[in-house]
C-alpha cells in the first residue's frame, strides 16, 4: 500500500487466492501492520464471509520509510480487533437561533464622470493635478 485510506479484503478476493471465507470464523480475522493489530470492520452479520458483498475493510497508512506499507493478515485463533461502529442518527439537539458572522461592506461615494486629463511633470510619469476637481451628480 502505498497512500493512506480506507482499504478492503472482499469476499472475492478471498477466493481468487484459495482461501475460502466460508469456512473461517470471521471474529477470527486479525490484521497487523509492524507487529501492531489494526482494527478491522467486517461487514458480514453472520459468523462467516460467504457472500459476495462481505469484506474486511481497515484503515491504512503510508510510512515514512519506504513507498509501500505491507499487512499480515491472519485467522482461526483469538477474536480480532474491531472497529467501534457509532450511531450517525440526527437526535435531539439544540436549536440554534443566533450565530456571530461578520459582513463586510463598502460604499462608494465618489462617482466619476471622466477621469480629469493627466499631466505630465519632467522626469516623471503621468499624474493628476492637486487639488482636483471631480464632478458629482
Amino acid at each position: 500500500m502505498n497512500h493512506d485510506g480506507i482499504y478492503r479484503l472482499t469476499y472475492a478476493n478471498l477466493k481468487k487466492i484459495g482461501i475460502s471465507g466460508d469456512a473461517i470464523s470471521a471474529n477470527t480475522f486479525r490484521l497487523f501492520n509492524g507487529g501492531n493489530e489494526i482494527a478491522l470492520n467486517v461487514t458480514s452479520r453472520r459468523t462467516h464471509l460467504y457472500q459476495e458483498h462481505h469484506r474486511l475493510l481497515w484503515k491504512g497508512l503510508n510510512t515514512l520509510f519506504t513507498d509501500t506499507n505491507t499487512y499480515y493478515l491472519t485467522w482461526g485463533g483469538d477474536a480480532g480487533a474491531r472497529m467501534t461502529v457509532r450511531d450517525g442518527t440526527v437526535g435531539q439537539g439544540q436549536e440554534l437561533t443566533s450565530f456571530t458572522s461578520t459582513i463586510h461592506t463598502e460604499q462608494n461615494t465618489t462617482y466619476w464622470l471622466g477621469m480629469p486629463e493627466p499631466t505630465r511633470i519632467s522626469g516623471s510619469g503621468t499624474s493628476l493635478p492637486l487639488p482636483t476637481k471631480i464632478a458629482t451628480p
